[in-house]
């Protein structure tokens, strides 16, 4: 298990699996390229980015945190927490995603989004 601290960033990419990552205020933790997390929670103030080619699966987004699906990254099992939003575009690929009451989940053409669930006031 990795914690990513406030002034950090934590990078995985080709090859690399993390599992349990805790991203705190300030923290920044980006998956690219091959780089696979799970069960990563992030922290209100923290930073998550799946970028082209990495995946993010089980991921759990406390209210004032960012979390961030670029072109071409692959998030499952995403959990929400109210006053979030997340923008899914072009080329990403979002699934089984939990949006709870107050959070706000945007698809733009070209996404690919399955089993999606809207608590009410989502």
């Amino acid at each position: 298990m990795t914690i990513v601290s406030s002034g950090q960033q934590y990078t995985l990419s080709t090859g690399q699996t993390e599992s349990g990552t805790v991203v705190l205020a300030g923290g920044i933790f980006v998956a690219i390229s091959g780089g696979t997390e799970a069960g990563a929670l992030v922290s209100s103030g923290g930073y998550f980015a799946v970028e082209r080619g990495g995946i993010a699966d089980g991921t759990m987004v406390s209210t004032g945190a960012i979390f961030f699906v670029d072109y071409g990254g692959v998030a499952v099992g995403t959990e929400l927490s109210s006053g979030l939003l997340l923008q899914i575009g072009q080329s990403m690929t979002v699934n089984d995603t939990v949006v709870s009451s107050g959070a706000v989940f945007e698809v733009t053409s070209g996404a690919v989004v399955s089993g999606t669930i809207v608590s009410s006031g989502g």
